[in-house]
Order: structure tokens, then sequence, then C-alpha cells
């Protein structure tokens, strides 16, 4: 009976640790925010609600529900100048959240773009720089889409939807916020 409920339990646990999935960590909070906002000697976050009119602009920009309102940003300053902002995402790629920072310039403009966290089993590609780069200088006007003007990894066309949808809500949400 004993060893019957040990079994059990073990399976259990195997069944759990399995589910849990697979995680990659490739930056820190720490070290994504300095890659985002390279230049900035003093670091803010401001924790941000989008009202409804708010909230139904930026899904008319970006084509599709928000799952949130509230958004942190990390704000980058220099001798009381803003110099940059960024703000962390989570994506759902196939069936797990990506998670990534996005820096952007004052002028909403991406400044960087890089992954922090990757939980897919395939896909892992969309972290080379190779892949990132492409979401350089884009503002919230540009596509930012999967073949239009993103090129995708194969293999990791999902991933790539995700990183691209990230990034065009970060900037939507970015200029509801800051922009002019």
């Amino acid at each position: 009976m004993r060893k019957t409920v040990v079994l059990i339990a073990l399976m259990v646990l195997t069944a759990m640790f399995a589910s849990a999935g697979y995680a990659e960590v490739y930056l820190t909070r720490e070290k994504a925010i300095k890659l985002a906002l390279p230049i900035s000697k003093e670091i803010v976050e401001e924790k941000l609600t989008l009202n409804k009119e708010q909230q139904e602009r930026v899904r008319k920009k970006i084509g599709r529900k928000l799952k949130q309102e509230e958004y942190i940003f990390i704000v980058g300053k220099t001798d009381g100048k803003v110099d940059g902002y960024a703000i962390i995402c989570n994506e759902i790629g196939k069936e797990m959240p990506i998670t990534f920072i996005v820096g952007i310039k004052p002028d909403g403009k991406v400044r960087d773009v890089a992954i922090m966290v990757f939980r897919e089993s395939r896909g892992s590609e969309v972290k080379d720089k190779r892949f990132l780069t492409q979401y350089r200088n884009k503002k919230s006007s540009d596509q930012i889409a999967i073949n239009k003007d993103i090129r995708h990894v194969t293999g990791a066309t999902l991933s790539c939807i995700a990183v691209s949808n990230g990034v065009k809500k970060a900037l939507a949400v970015w200029e509801e916020f800051y922009g002019k």
C-alpha cells in the first residue's frame, strides 16, 4: 500500500514538472533594462492605467482586444531629461508566454527588443539579434507584422508573431501615455 502511494505521488510530481514546460532565461530584469536604456543614469517606474477611450484607441491600432489595462513603464533619465522608455511584455507564442523588453526612444521609435524568458519547446530563434534588429526604429504607425515589414524565422513563426504583436502593442500604449 505504501509503495503504491509513493509511486502515485512520484507519477503526479513527474506529470506536474513535465507540464510546467521548458523555460530558458536569457536576461535578468536588471540586464534587460540596461540593454533597453543604455545611457540612462536614473531609472523610474511608472504604473499607468488606460481609460476606456485609450483602450479603444489602442485596440484599433493593434487590431485586437487588450487583455490588460495597467502597464508599468520604465523611464530612463539623465540629468532630469527623459532619454528613453522600456516596457516588459508577455505574449503567448504557441502555448506559453514569451517575456521580452521593448526599449523606446523619446521620439516613440523602438530602440531595441530583447527576449528575457522563452518558455516554448521550439521557436527560440526569436532571441537572435538577426531577427530582433528588424524592430529598430519602428514606430506605432508602422505595420509591424510578419510577412509585411518583419521577416519571420522558419520554424518560429508563432513566436515571431507573438513578439511582433507585443512590440506593436507596446508602441501603441506608449503613444497613449507619452506620445504627442
